[in-house]
C-alpha cells in the first residue's frame, strides 16, 4: 500500500515506497523527470518502463513498452503518469480482445447449425469464470460482470454475422 507520510519519493528511507534511490546519472535519455523534482531522479525506476519522456510529459504507448503494474500504481503522482498507464493497459486490452474475436470468426466458421451460436450455458460459464477471475485479482466483479456480459453479448451478435457471412447468406436472412 502506499504511504501517506511526506518522505520524499526520492528518498531511502522506510517510509518511502521505492527499494532504492535512482541517481540522475542513471536516468536514460529521454526519460521522465518529474517537473516538480527539478531534474532530481524519477520517482521510481520502473516508471521509466512505461513510456516517461524528458519533457514532463509520456511518449505515446506502442506494444513494445512494459505494461504498467499494480505497483506502479501506487508510485504514480501525476495525471499524465496515470493515463499514460491507462492508455497502455488499453493498447494491451484491445489486441488481446482483437485475438479473441479471431476465435469468434473460428467458432463462426466451425458451428454447422445457426441455432449453435447462442449458447447461454457457455454465456454464463464464461461470466462466472471472468468473475472468479476478477476476485482472485482484486477486480471489482460486479464490473467485471458487466463488461462481460457487454463483451459476450457483442460477440455473440458478431458470430451470427459472421456465420450468415461464411455460408454466403443475406445479413438480413434468419
Amino acid at each position: 500500500m502506499p504511504s501517506n507520510s511526506s518522505t520524499p519519493l526520492n528518498s531511502n528511507s522506510p517510509r518511502s515506497p521505492l527499494s532504492s534511490a535512482v541517481t540522475p546519472a542513471m536516468i536514460p535519455s529521454g526519460a521522465y523527470v518529474p517537473p516538480m523534482l527539478h531534474l532530481t531522479p524519477l520517482p521510481s525506476p520502473s516508471l521509466r518502463a512505461i513510456g516517461a519522456t524528458a519533457n514532463g510529459g509520456y511518449s505515446k504507448g506502442t506494444s513494445s513498452d512494459p505494461l504498467p503494474t499494480v505497483e506502479q500504481s501506487y508510485e504514480v503522482t501525476t495525471m499524465p503518469e496515470v493515463r499514460h498507464a491507462i492508455d497502455r493497459l488499453d493498447e494491451e486490452i484491445v489486441s488481446l480482445l482483437a485475438i479473441r474475436l479471431r476465435y469468434i470468426e473460428a467458432a463462426a466458421r466451425i458451428k454447422e447449425d445457426k441455432t449453435t451460436v447462442r449458447d447461454e450455458w457457455r454465456k454464463q460459464d464464461v461470466i462466472s469464470k471472468a468473475v472468479r477471475k476478477a476476485k482472485e485479482v482484486n477486480f471489482d466483479p460486479t464490473i467485471c460482470a458487466q463488461v462481460y456480459e457487454a463483451l459476450v453479448e457483442g460477440c455473440i451478435e458478431y458470430e451470427e454475422v459472421k456465420w450468415r457471412d461464411v455460408r454466403g447468406l443475406n445479413n438480413t436472412e434468419r
